[in-house]
C-alpha cells in the first residue's frame, strides 16, 4: 500500500474511532436527561453534528474513492445503516423525530453522491500533489471511470449484505408519513446539509485564495439556523434556530479538522489530466 494512501486511511480510521463512540455517548447522555427528550440539549446537538459530519465523510469516500464501485456502494450503505442504528435504541421516545432524521440525512447522502459523482465523471478528484510543483502525478489523478463494470461473487455478497443491513434498519425504524410539507422541509434540510459539506470540501481542498476559502467556512457554519428561520414561517419545527445553527457549526468544525490534516500532507481537489498514449510504457 502506498504511504500516501496509508495516511489517508489512517486519518479516516482515527476520525471514525473518535466520532462513533462520541456519537453513542452523546445520545446515551441525552437519554438520561429528564423528559421530555425532545429538548434541544447540547448532547443531542453534538450527536446531530457528528451524524452530519460522518454522512459527509462517507459520501466523499464513496464518490471519490479508488475502489471498485460495488465496494464503494456497499461501504456507503453499510455506513449509513450503522449510523442509523445509533438512533434505533431511542425510537420509542419519538418516531417522528427519528424518521425526519433518516429522511434528511438520506437526502444529504444522495445529493452529495450526485454532485461528487458528476464531478468525478468530469475528471475532478482528490489527489496528493507535489509540494513544489503543485501538480498531481498523472497516475494519481487518473480516474477509474474506465474501470470495467464487472464484479465478482464476493462483490455481490458484500453488496447484498450491506443492503440487507440497511433494509433491516429501515424496517426497525417504523417509517411514518410526514405529509407533503414535512417531506418538503426535510428534503430542503438535507440539501442544506449537503451544501455545507460541499463548501467544506472546497474550502479545505480547493486552490482558491485563502481569503475566499476561510470566510466561506464561517458563512457556512450558521446555515442550519438560517434555514430554520426561513422554514419555520411555513411549518412548526422541532427545537430552535440556535440548535440547528450549532449542528451545522459542529459539522463544519468536525469535518475541517481531519481535512486540514490531509491538506497539510498535500491532498488537493484537482482536475485529472487525460492519459497520453504510450504513457504507461514510459
Amino acid at each position: 500500500m502506498k504511504p500516501r494512501r496509508l495516511r489517508l486511511i489512517s486519518v479516516f480510521a482515527v476520525t471514525l474511532a473518535l466520532y462513533l463512540p462520541t456519537l453513542g455517548a452523546m445520545l446515551a447522555w441525552h437519554w438520561t436527561l429528564p423528559p421530555p427528550h425532545l429538548q434541544p440539549s447540547p448532547m443531542l446537538m453534538l450527536a446531530f453534528g457528528l451524524w452530519t459530519a460522518l454522512v459527509g465523510l462517507f459520501s466523499i469516500l464513496v464518490a471519490l474513492g479508488a475502489l471498485h464501485w460495488t465496494r464503494r456502494v456497499a461501504g456507503l450503505v453499510a455506513g449509513v445503516a450503522v449510523l442509523a442504528l445509533f438512533f434505533n435504541p431511542f425510537l420509542d421516545w419519538d418516531r417522528f423525530l427519528i424518521w425526519q432524521v433518516l429522511v434528511m440525512f438520506g437526502v444529504e447522502t444522495m445529493g452529495l453522491l450526485l454532485v461528487l459523482l458528476t464531478a468525478r465523471s468530469l475528471g475532478w478528484c482528490l489527489a496528493f500533489v507535489d509540494a513544489q510543483s503543485h501538480q498531481a502525478p498523472r497516475a494519481a489523478t487518473r480516474t477509474t471511470s474506465s474501470m470495467p463494470l464487472r464484479f465478482s461473487i464476493s462483490d455481490i455478497l458484500i453488496l447484498t449484505g450491506a443492503m440487507a443491513l440497511l433494509f433491516a434498519v429501515v424496517r426497525g425504524s417504523h417509517p411514518i408519513d410526514l405529509g407533503p410539507g414535512g417531506y418538503a422541509i426535510n428534503i430542503i434540510g438535507g440539501c442544506v446539509a449537503a451544501l455545507v459539506v460541499l463548501t467544506i470540501l472546497w474550502a479545505c481542498f480547493g486552490s482558491s485564495p485563502v481569503w475566499l476559502r476561510v470566510p466561506a467556512l464561517f458563512l457556512a457554519a450558521p446555515t442550519g439556523g438560517i434555514g430554520y428561520v426561513v422554514l419555520s414561517r411555513y411549518s412548526a419545527l422541532l427545537f430552535n434556530w440556535q440548535f440547528y445553527a450549532g449542528v451545522t457549526s459542529l459539522q463544519v468544525l468536525l469535518m475541517t479538522i481531519p481535512f486540514m490534516i490531509l491538506r497539510s500532507w498535500g491532498l488537493r481537489f484537482v482536475h485529472a489530466e487525460p492519459a497520453q498514449p504510450g504513457a504507461a510504457r514510459e
